[in-house]
């Protein structure tokens, strides 16, 4: 039995969706894996969960930890680490601070965010915290396929002077996690 018209436009919509799906994956796998960070005032550090026992997870200590490398290397001298209470009971942003600090970061240089409790929110939040404290340029550090959302969230929020760094961690829900950022960031630029 052949298809009828309308079941032939629906194939060509579903083919057409699936190739721009693909074509955004390439675009955020290439945007977050050749990322370059530039000199900053501050480099804003998204949280992800920290686990039930109070570490940081892989995901988190992978960005804490390039944090910290730009911060070594000089790249920016301060550090805002922006984060939300899990559901796990702990403040990320502070899990993330008491790290770097042990890490030989000083009290000083770090900003918590304790109320970034997604990306749209950071962003919100970094806007406050760099007309407070003067910052005009940063460095977005979390994981590649989150950085295109990123930089969308700072750009709608005005913030342009930004560069990104990708967490050196891969993990086994990255593709889930690909998915999942088609959908989110189409509704941050539609919506946001």
């Amino acid at each position: 039995m052949r298809p009828t018209k309308g079941e032939k436009v629906l194939i060509k919509i579903f083919k057409i969706g699936l190739l721009w799906m693909a074509i955004h994956w390439l675009v955020i796998i290439l945007d977050g894996t050749l990322s370059k960070p530039q000199k900053s005032d501050a480099i804003v550090i998204l949280a992800t969960k920290v686990e039930e026992d109070g570490k940081l997870s892989p995901f988190l200590e992978s960005r804490v930890m390039k944090g910290l490398e730009l911060y070594k290397a000089g790249m920016a001298d301060h550090i805002i680490c922006s984060g939300g209470t899990g559901s796990e009971g702990y403040d990320e942003a502070s899990c993330m601070k008491a790290f770097l600090i042990r890490k030989g970061v000083p009290d000083s240089c770090i900003i918590s965010d304790n109320i970034g409790i997604n990306t749209k929110a950071t962003a919100h939040n970094v806007k406050v915290i760099a007309e407070q404290s003067h910052y005009k340029s940063f460095i977005i550090v979390s994981q590649y396929f989150h950085l295109s959302r990123c930089k969308l969230a700072f750009k709608k929020k005005g913030l342009t002077k930004y560069s990104t760094a990708s967490a050196a961690y891969i993990g086994w829900q990255d593709p889930y996690s690909l998915f999942r950022e088609f959908f989110a960031y189409y509704s941050y630029w539609l919506f946001y």
